[in-house]
């Protein structure tokens, strides 16, 4: 019945677009069309003796988004886009899918305010909305950010916005001599439906006023409320509001054609409350953060420098700033059972990158489970709980785009303590360099090498000690080796050692017991690649990916995963 609704709501769409098709500058077409097929096999002693699991299959999926986009003006415009999906197997006709995934209307009022309705991309800062990437991935090989584009795609991962469905409104105005320009973005979404019963609506509002006065102070005020609507619903058996509040500035006392200097920073608190009437409980807390440090712009050498100090408070709560786009409880859609189809086979590397069953589009009202491996300085973000230190910054650039760098380094520790009443100590440092040597030697065709590396440690002493540790080496080369013909090679190498101990956290967000962490694992991927590129923005691509799941405390858990892995994408 939904897909006979679509199909009856796609067919008015482009009855009424033909109607304006004879005038360009009213209706025009956009769109992608993606087929990906990859036949996959898992091996190796984690396999062994295990006669129920399947090892090794074939899968694939095909779609066409078209775009449609009516403007009759130059004041208002509205877009619609309509996917039709079918997957390998699955026959003809009797495999096809058809559903809106995208309508959107935007314009201008009075040529000063733009506004967006319907599916909108929402976004402020680091610590009121932001949707933080899930692992370092600054200096990868264009392999591996060719899967993450195709994932970010499917997911609406637009950078660091949360997709949600509401509207959104932004204005500028000149003030004076006074203040240079006033800038204001406010928006009201809804990111949960209520049902006929007990469940209300829960939304998300909030916006953001920006003041810069002039090139030397910028000061901007930002507010993110998100609340269940208990009018939308006969009876409320659950009940949440949170509010975030924070201000952020620049102030950049020094400032010419050679050199600037300043402060900037970010400060702030939240407010949090939950009710669950069958629990007849409610908890509520609130506490505070601040983020702020001096940086310097070197500009005619491109050198950027930034040393910061942070406080986020163990009971700040800001869940469109701190939930996670990867859900650590999902099973991986290939291969996702083992030892016999009884237990779920752990997570590894290239299914965080591959894999869109284990992403996240829902933010959550409790801090999420997360995976030490992956990251356990800061897993939730900048925004993270409980964290106080000093961070440092550098990256520099060359004007002919031939060598990037970039390093940071974190130095960290708990406010109160978790599990203890010592501490954790967290230490990070993390860069790379991407390094266009084919520019520099003045080739025709490009050539370009890329490697970066993370390493991360948590310690605690005393009488419930804690030392763990994650190291993560990045490595790719890109070279051109006929004309729109590039040879992709990518490999990263991961390796988790040591015992920590993660909090399990229930409803209210208190800490309710912890589970031992201990590992000692490698993971190596390799990946050879094969692009073709027919335009800027349509491309093929034949990859060979393998990937080496090493257990040094348990041999029996060793396995290994290949996949080859054809794409053949076409944006217009």
């Amino acid at each position: 019945m939904l897909k006979m609704k679509n199909l009856i709501l796609a067919c008015l769409l482009f009855s009424v677009s033909s109607l304006f098709a004879q005038n360009e500058q009213i209706i025009s077409y956009f769109g992608v069309f993606r087929s990906t097929v990859h036949k996959s096999q898992l091996n190796g002693n984690l396999m062994k003796n295990d006669s129920l699991s399947v090892k090794r299959g074939s899968y694939g999926r095909s779609f066409f988004d078209v775009g449609i986009k009516i403007q009759p003006d130059q004041s208002f415009k509205v877009h619609a886009i309509l996917r039709a999906e079918t997957n390998m197997g699955e026959g003809n006709a009797g495999g096809l899918g058809l559903i809106f995934r995208q309508i959107r209307a935007e314009g201008t009022i009075n040529k000063i305010v733009k506004y967006e309705v319907g599916d909108i991309d929402v976004g402020l800062t680091k610590y009121t909305l932001y949707n933080n990437e899930e692992i370092f991935s600054e200096f990868e090989s264009p392999i591996f950010k060719t899967r993450r584009d195709i994932i970010a795609y499917d997911n609406f991962n637009s950078s660091n916005k949360w997709r949600l469905q509401g509207m959104q409104a932004n204005t500028a105005l000149g003030i004076g001599n006074a203040i240079e320009k006033v800038s204001l973005h406010l928006f009201a979404t809804r990111v949960r439906k209520a049902n006929a019963t007990n469940i209300p609506d829960r939304l998300v509002v909030g916006g953001k006023v920006d003041i810069k006065q002039s090139k030397y102070l910028r000061l901007g005020v930002n507010l993110v409320s998100m609340f269940d609507n208990k009018g939308s619903t006969v009876d409320t058996v659950v009940d949440f509001k949170n509010n975030v509040v924070t201000s952020d500035f620049e102030i950049t006392p020094i400032t010419n054609n050679k050199l600037a200097v300043g402060l900037s920073g970010e400060l702030g608190a939240s407010d949090n409350y939950y009710f669950i009437e069958n629990q007849n409980r409610a908890a509520s807390s609130n506490d505070y953060f601040y983020d702020a440090g001096i940086f310097a712009r070197i500009k005619r050498k491109n050198i950027k420098l930034k040393v910061s100090y942070r406080n986020v408070g163990p009971d700040f709560f800001s869940p469109t700033a701190q939930t996670l786009r990867i859900m650590t409880n999902s099973d991986p859609s290939v291969f996702g059972k083992v030892m016999n189809d009884s237990i779920s086979r752990p997570v590894n590397l290239f299914d965080r990158m591959t894999d869109l069953q284990l992403y996240n589009q829902r933010i959550g009202t409790t801090l999420m489970a997360f995976l030490p491996i992956y990251g356990n300085v800061q897993p939730y973000g900048q925004a993270t709980p409980n964290r106080k230190g000093l961070t440092v910054e550098v990256s520099k650039s060359d004007s002919a785009d031939i060598l990037y760098t970039s390093l940071r380094g974190d130095l960290l520790s708990e406010i109160i303590g978790e599990g203890a009443t010592d501490f954790r100590k967290f230490s990070s440092i993390q860069g790379g360099a991407r390094f266009r040597l084919g520019r520099l030697l003045s080739f025709k065709k490009e050539l370009a090498v890329i490697a970066g590396a993370r390493y991360e440690g948590t310690k605690r002493t005393g009488i419930a000690p804690l030392d763990f540790s994650t190291i993560m080496i990045d490595g790719g080369i890109t070279a051109e080796v006929l004309k729109n013909i590039d040879l992709l090679i990518g490999t990263k190498y991961l390796w988790g050692s040591g015992n920590e101990a993660y909090a399990i956290r229930n409803e209210f967000k208190e800490i309710t017991g912890f589970t031992d962490y201990i590992i000692d694992q490698r993971q190596l991927l390799l990946s050879p690649s094969i692009r073709f590129r027919f335009s800027k923005y349509s491309y093929t691509t034949l990859d060979y990916n393998k990937i080496f799941v090493k257990d040094l405390k348990n041999k029996n858990n060793d396995y290994n995963f290949d996949q080859l892995f054809i794409n053949f994408s076409l944006i217009f």
